[in-house]
């Protein structure tokens, strides 16, 4: 006895059951044993299908089965595995067909219809989509299927959680069979003059006519980043005014777009020896600054002007240029005079130019504080009189001031640049709406993250930024992150350095004893090429005695540096502790960075300068020379008695014409000495002495002198020398 259980009904054979599609289920038949021996029963299945419509999903799958070993009188169930297609239509029908044996032999054979039921269902989906928004309106592409079994059409409707924004759904829409999908098109209006940045959500209901098969789908929604700005000068500007210390220029760039925009400023067209020759600038949503380059002239500038081009590049690609003629001015503007802020706000200005003695605006001067020059709440365009020790120059400022706007606004910044968030900023409650815009920005003015919003009135918010993305290089670099209203008011700022340092990098240092006594200290190093702007110093200490000794590590050869022994306790070991500022504060060895070494005892050394040397041996040269000059003799070869003088001889130089030439007459006297003159002791030195005067000299008897009015300086000094010596 065969029969179908379908839930809590029994279905006879010729029956039919319902499904549903996608599903896995199984016929279970009730079998009974009514033969009089104990029996089994195998069941063999096969299906035909008669298909609903375009209904194409032939996939369905029916298993067989048995009962196993049944005692007379005996029931069990048998589970037939049957798997529908997941799109098989409503209505399509499988005709099964189970035929029942025992042993090969056919008892029965048990049919059963199972018809698939209606299960609505529409999916949308923005899988690929772009969900950003132009600010002015645009459409964003959705997908729709129809993941029903039945042919329909969707009804659509939506909705939008902010204020301000529209959207515009399609007509009516097509019949769409199981499993087609389109794609549908939604206008989107975002609020006039709304920022890129904050989201809104989009809920969005697809269903049929009757509301089953309803699919709902809640998408975000931001505004798409707009960059645009504008390089602008006054109608009368003065030019950029240079003096020889800087100046920087009347230039405004204004951010027009709706998000925060990276620039890059080059100047082109300067001469050689002008720097900097390029900037980088961000701005925030609505915000404008001045060009911020502080131009230094070559110091070979004869104060002539001349014309370069301004050339500033934007994140979204626009290019804008303007002509800018420099000109000498005894002072410049040290601060940008392109000013912003809120109506009200004092300005600091500094100048370019020596001795600045007052400066004045209108009949009011200026309060000249420790950071500058305390300009009170400038507004649109004005001048000031800058008067130092060559007199007054007149200089022009631009005042971008707007409406307050404020909230209360902390940030912290993690120590940790690479903490998830880095930052974490806190807007509190406020009466109005307060939009705002966060920027994280680096030394140099690259941009590295920014976001912008809207806080409700009577809300809070927190706002976190990340660094991810930023590839600093090794170094010391301070983040700063600024909090502006929507009226470009600073709002909040807050500033951290951060250490990036590099790895594969070591240095190592030891101490060795010279014979002379001094201690020279060992370098060694590993991949020091990447350590060009490393500041190191190698620190020796011994009791109360130390040294500093810079090092310069990128030095192509290995430093070895030399120090004096140190003259305290000998027994007291040197260390020495290499050391480098960061960001090359920590290499890959640590352990390597210190030394000790203990010193040999020495005996007491007296220091021999080398200038000492040299004076002994330059005495002793000179020594030598009067020697062989017999200029002097030692004592012991001097004369025992003293030789009588004779008469005075006149001596003359060789070259010198006599008026009346005599014989020469040469007389034997005592070699020059520093001593008085002394009788030869024999007469072999005498000849030898002579021999030395005769090649020197020309001794000729006295005659006659003239007058002292008739001789040449030479002769009257000659002759006051023979006086003296009388």
């Amino acid at each position: 006895n065969v029969s179908l259980l379908d839930n809590d009904r029994t279905v006879e054979s010729g029956g039919s059951v319902f499904t549903t599609p996608g599903t896995s289920t199984s016929l279970t038949l009730m079998v009974e044993n009514i033969g009089n021996f104990d029996d089994s029963l195998d069941v063999s299945s096969s299906l035909t299908l008669t298909m609903a419509g375009n209904d194409t999903n032939i996939d369905w799958l029916i298993g067989d089965g048995d009962s196993g070993t049944l005692d007379v009188n005996q029931s069990d169930t048998i589970e037939l595995a049957l798997t529908i297609p997941e799109l098989a239509w409503n209505g399509t029908i499988a005709s099964i067909e189970l035929e029942l044996s025992s042993d090969g032999l056919l008892l029965q054979t048990f049919t059963v219809d199972v018809e698939v039921i209606s299960q609505p269902l529409w999916i949308i989906r923005a899988t690929g989509s772009d969900l950003d928004v132009g600010p002015g309106g645009s459409n964003i592409t959705l997908e729709l299927e129809q993941r029903g079994n039945s042919p329909s059409r969707a009804y659509l409707s939506a909705s939008i959680d902010a204020v301000g924004w529209n959207l515009t759904l399609p007509g009516d829409m097509p019949f769409l069979d199981p499993g087609e999908s389109m794609a549908i098109q939604v206008y989107i209006v975002p609020p006039q003059g709304a920022i890129s940045g904050p989201t809104a959500e989009m809920t969005i209901i697809a269903r049929n006519g009757d509301g089953s098969g309803t699919g709902e789908t809640i998408l975000p929604l931001r505004i798409r980043p707009a960059y645009d700005f504008t390089v602008t000068t006054p109608n009368d500007w003065e030019g950029w005014q240079v003096s020889e210390s800087g100046g920087m220029p009347r230039i405004t760039i204004a951010n027009l777009g709706n998000a925060a925009n990276q620039l890059h400023v080059e100047l082109i067209g300067l001469p050689s020896g002008w720097a900097p020759t390029e900037a980088n600038i961000s701005l925030a949503w609505g915000e404008m600054k001045g060009v911020p380059i502080d131009l230094i002239p070559d110091s070979s500038w004869d104060h002539s002007n001349f014309t370069i081009e301004v050339k500033v590049t934007d994140s979204g690609g626009k290019i804008v240029t303007l002509n800018a003629e420099l000109l000498f001015s005894d002072v410049a503007w040290a601060t940008s005079p392109v000013m912003w802020g809120s109506i009200g706000d004092d300005k600091i200005v500094n100048f370019h130019g020596s001795l600045i003695n007052s400066v004045t605006t209108g009949s009011t001067s200026l309060e000249q504080i420790q950071s500058g020059w305390l300009l009170p709440s400038p507004s649109g365009e004005g001048s000031l009189v800058v008067s130092n020790s060559q007199g007054d120059v007149s200089l022009f400022y631009t005042a971008h001031m707007q409406m307050t706007t404020s909230r209360q606004v902390s940030c912290v910044m993690d120590s940790n640049l690479s903490a998830q968030p880095l930052i974490s900023c806190d807007i509190y409650n406020g009466s109005s709406p307060f939009t705002w815009s966060i920027l994280l920005r680096a030394e140099d003015g690259t941009l590295v993250n920014s976001r912008n919003g809207v806080v409700e009135a009577d809300k809070e918010e927190t706002v976190n930024l990340s660094a991810t993305g930023w590839n600093p290089t090794t170094g010391v670099h301070e983040l700063t992150v600024l909090v502006f209203s929507s009226d470009g008011r600073l709002q909040s700022s807050e500033s951290q350095h951060y250490v990036v340092r590099a790895t594969g990098w070591n240095v190592g240092i030891e101490l060795e004893e010279a014979s002379s006594g001094d201690i020279n200290v060992l370098i060694q190093r590993e991949n020091h090429q990447i350590m060009s702007d490393s500041i190191c110093v190698v620190k020796l200490v011994q009791g109360d005695w130390s040294m500093d000794v810079s090092v310069d590590i990128s030095t192509t050869l290995a430093p070895k540096l030399s120090v004096p022994r140190p003259t305290g306790d000998s027994t007291v070991p040197v260390n020495a502790t290499f050391s480098c500022q960061a960001p090359w504060d920590v290499d890959d060895d640590p352990s390597d960075n210190t030394y000790d070494l203990v010193l040999s005892s020495q005996p007491n050394i007296i220091p021999v300068s080398s200038d000492t040397v040299y004076a002994i041996g330059t005495g002793l040269l000179i020594i030598a020379v009067l020697w062989l000059l017999g200029i002097i003799r030692p004592a012991s070869l001097q004369p025992l008695a003293t030789a009588p003088r004779k008469p005075a001889k006149k001596v003359k130089q060789q070259a010198r014409p006599k008026p009346q030439p005599k014989p020469a007459v040469v007389e034997k006297e005592s070699s020059i000495q520093l001593e008085e003159d002394t009788a030869p002791t024999s007469t072999e030195e005498d000849t030898d002495v002579t021999e030395i005067q005769e090649s020197l000299i020309e001794i000729e008897e006295a005659e006659p002198e003239p007058p002292e009015e008739e001789l040449d300086e030479f002769e009257l000094r000659l002759k006051q020398l023979r006086d003296r010596r009388r």
